[in-house]
């Protein structure tokens, strides 16, 4: 029988988590694109070794010698790109009105100002060129926006972290988005502290690889999910969703 994938937005909230980790692992199954290998091919192409994949005790080993490129033409020209294009003109979005009047033309570049006092208070000039290289590299390149202690931040993400159903996706509109990403056990700790005792009880990612268990680190596995509403106003919207 082939599983189905499950309404998370919709259950139960003491179901809500098993109906997360179901859905992750419905859509790693169904990945019937092969785009997490595809990923590791171009990571492995740019790096000038074989990547064995994105996990903490993966992504990082090194590959024999003789497995090496000799040759990494590719490389090189990611790199000149990136430095010539992303890191000469940082992202700079710009209010522009259309013969407005001269309140409305001051009031368009306070917001230009405050933008990009924004983008430098969250770090996003710095990240900006790592988040091309990563366009580069994979076809993708993702910068998640989220409020923080009141504030906006960004934060770099990697395409292979993102998971969407591609049944959903055709249109290029998935209802749902999944994020999976590693954590440091403890940081998640101080982040949510009425949450401590799960957290650490929550498996290390490394216990179940092939590759062992990391003695110097302690992370956890760490899912947020988005589901859009399913209506613009009314009722419809109840279904809209976030989890973590």
């Amino acid at each position: 029988m082939i599983a189905m994938l499950h309404k998370w937005w919709t259950a139960e909230k003491a179901d809500v988590a098993a109906q997360i980790f179901r859905s992750v692992e419905f859509l790693r199954d169904r990945d019937i694109g092969g785009r997490r290998k595809h990923d590791e091919r171009h990571a492995s192409m740019y790096g000038g070794v074989i990547v064995l994949g994105f996990t903490p005790t993966t992504y990082a080993r090194l590959t024999l010698p003789d497995d090496r490129i000799t040759m990494n033409v590719i490389k090189p020209i990611v790199d000149t790109a990136t430095a010539k294009i992303a890191s000469k003109s940082p992202p700079k979005p710009m209010f522009l009105t259309m013969n407005g009047e001269w309140g409305l033309q001051r009031r368009a570049k306070k917001l230009g100002a405050l933008v990009d006092g924004l983008f430098y208070l969250g770090g996003i000039r710095a990240m900006a060129p790592i988040v091309f290289r990563d366009a580069m590299i994979f076809g993708t390149g993702c910068v998640k926006v989220y409020e923080c202690d009141g504030r906006v931040a960004y934060e770099r993400v990697l395409p292979v972290e993102l998971l969407v159903n591609e049944a959903e996706g055709i249109y290029g509109k998935p209802r749902s988005l999944y994020q999976v990403r590693f954590m440091s056990r403890d940081v998640m700790k101080a982040l949510y502290p009425k949450k401590a005792e799960a957290i650490a009880a929550a498996k290390s990612p490394a216990e179940t690889e092939f590759y062992g268990r990391d003695l110097y680190t302690d992370q956890v596995e760490v899912i947020e999910v988005w589901h859009l509403p399913s209506g613009a106003e009314g009722p419809a919207i109840s279904d809209e969703a976030r989890a973590l």
